[in-house]
């Protein structure tokens, strides 16, 4: 081997280590990780839509990897003729350590407890408290980040009259038919956003879940909001979602799988699917959560009506402090059923609706009004039909 072939080998090693290292920073700047939840969602502004399984990370390192081989393998026998170009061991890292470096890489982004990246593309996530003293104190509309849990409605839901001025139909001052809610933390109650914050310019499909938003004050179009003008102006406008969730914000320690799983081992014909705009207008609000639903459901003993996931048990406690864990403690949940009647939202036919909690999941449940030993021990089913998924 010549100077000049050590040399050339030498640049491609370089090459190599470069381009592996900008590849896992853009991971860590643009994690892959895709939620469950959001599976569907449009592809409107330029995001791609949302898939079940995860893209692999160490996938997209290998592939990285490998284009950089294809590279030095070819200066290899440019420099050398057809030589033996074999390419340094360095080149093809294995899964393993392809695995651990970009595992190594998503860790290092600082976070909040409940896994929202403190920082983003460089910038800062604020919390909804620090939004609100932001809100007051900036003097321009230099958008910033803020990182909350959405709580994004399904389905059709009765709307008061407006309270905009009539001479400026534009408004968005008030928002008296809400169909997003921000929570600060997931399950917690939903901020008042009446006169603080509006989506009315929000360019983007949400779903409920944790998202990073990208948003300002003092929009410029406040003058559409006639004698509101100053509250529109000091109001956050919410642009879009920059980021809407990771590994680090899904359910645990039971899955949306597990969820189904259980289920469909109490009952084979109860197949829960995620909750969407298609599905039945069944909705007990529980801020942030996933929600699965069972699709038509008949008014029946012993069935599921649906089932929600938190991100921790902890959140779960936030969005229920009143139920007891386990099958001894379901209760009646607080919030109402949403159905399709003359008279507007509505409450179970001859059963009734009630919380089966076990750490992060609920579990809505169709009971006898009240519960036979029959709906205890399947209550208990279900309970240990979970628990058997891990």
């Amino acid at each position: 081997m010549t100077d000049h072939d050590d040399r050339t080998e030498a640049r491609i090693r370089a090459a190599f280590s470069t381009e592996l290292r900008r590849a896992e920073g853009d991971l860590e700047l643009s994690p892959l990780r895709i939620g469950p939840w959001q599976e569907g969602r449009s592809s409107a502004a330029g995001l791609e839509p949302r898939r079940r399984h995860p893209v692999s990370r160490p996938g997209v390192l290998i592939a990285t990897a490998a284009l950089v081989v294809c590279v030095a393998v070819g200066a290899s026998f440019f420099a050398g003729g057809l030589r033996n170009a074999a390419v340094p061991q360095t080149a093809s890292p294995s899964a393993a350590s392809t695995q651990t470096a970009s595992t190594q890489a998503t860790s290092s982004i600082p976070r909040y407890s409940d896994g929202i990246p403190k920082v983003w593309q460089g910038q800062p996530v604020l919390r909804w408290n620090d939004a609100l003293a932001e809100r007051l104190t900036a003097t321009d509309a230099t958008p910033f980040l803020v990182g909350v849990w959405l709580d994004v409605l399904n389905g059709p839901h009765s709307c008061p009259a407006g309270r905009a001025d009539p001479g400026a139909p534009d408004s968005w001052a008030t928002n008296s038919c809400p169909d997003r809610w921000i929570s600060p933390d997931q399950g917690g109650a939903p901020a008042e956003l009446d006169g603080i914050a509006t989506f009315h310019f929000t360019a983007w499909v949400l779903s409920t879940g944790p998202a990073i938003l990208r948003v300002h004050v003092h929009d410029p179009n406040a003058s559409q909001c006639g004698y509101q003008q100053a509250i529109c102006g000091s109001m956050i406008v919410v642009e879009n979602a920059v980021w809407t969730g990771d590994s680090f914000t899904d359910p645990r320690p039971f899955t949306v799988d597990d969820v189904i799983a259980a289920a469909a081992a109490v009952d084979p014909k109860t197949t829960l699917t995620l909750m969407d705009s298609t599905s039945p207008t069944y909705d007990l609000r529980l801020p942030g959560a996933i929600a699965l639903s069972p699709g038509n459901v008949m008014p029946a003993d012993m069935q599921v009506h649906g089932a929600y996931l938190m991100s921790s048990t902890q959140a779960m406690q936030r969005a229920l402090p009143d139920v007891q864990p386990g099958a001894a403690g379901t209760v009646l949940p607080s919030a109402y059923r949403l159905g399709e009647s003359g008279s507007g939202p509505y409450y179970s036919f001859s059963v009734a609706d009630r919380w089966l909690v076990v750490d992060n999941v609920a579990f809505s449940v169709l009971t006898l009004p009240e519960p036979s030993a029959a709906d205890r021990a399947w209550l208990a089913s279900l309970e240990a039909a979970l628990r058997a998924t891990h």
